[in-house]
């Protein structure tokens, strides 16, 4: 059972770094982000940003007028931040954590969203090199990261056997006196 859990969160961890690549990189070029979501459906939570602060929608199963079971919003909170330009980005927290997208304007995916306008905020409107920028963006936070924490270890690792020398020089390693 540890295992799962720790394979849940490592893949949890990838997903995250990976999708927010995809979001900075798309933000840093005037790509307006729709939507960025992190697991499966369905939504458990979402953090909508808007005008004046952020709207906060809790997810569960409730009664409809017809009498029927659904999944739908149960409770919604909105958070004031008076004079805050929101970005219309919904923040989506899904049940299951083991995958994520970013939805950004302009890019006809698998939702079959077929509304590309060529506005200044879409991606298919940038030129080539933003929108190759953009794609490529989730590998390479993955790639950094990744680069970043085996440096991290190693500099842990060396400065545990540096220490270990120094202890053992001064005779603090255990087991017999000075040395």
């Amino acid at each position: 059972m540890t295992t799962i859990l720790a394979f849940i969160f490592v893949l949890g961890v990838i997903v995250i770094v990976h999708e927010l690549g995809h979001f900075f990189a798309a933000r840093s070029v005037g790509v307006r982000v729709d939507r960025f979501s992190i697991g499966f459906p369905p939504r458990l939570f979402t953090v909508n940003s808007v005008d004046d602060g952020f709207e906060v929608n809790f997810f569960f199963y409730k009664k409809d007028d017809l009498n029927k079971i659904t999944w739908q919003i149960i409770k919604t909170w909105n958070i004031s931040v008076p004079k805050r330009k929101g970005s219309g980005t919904e923040y989506c927290f899904a049940i299951i954590p083991l995958g994520g997208y970013v939805k950004l304007a302009g890019m006809i995916d698998e939702s079959m969203d077929g509304t590309v306008k060529n506005e200044p905020h879409e991606l298919m409107s940038k030129p080539v090199w933003a929108q190759i920028w953009v794609m490529s963006a989730g590998v390479i936070m993955n790639i950094l990261s990744v680069s970043y924490t085996h440096i991290r270890a190693h500099e842990t690792r060396h400065d545990l056997v540096c220490l270990l020398l120094l202890e053992k020089k001064k005779g603090w390693g255990g087991g017999g006196g000075g040395g």
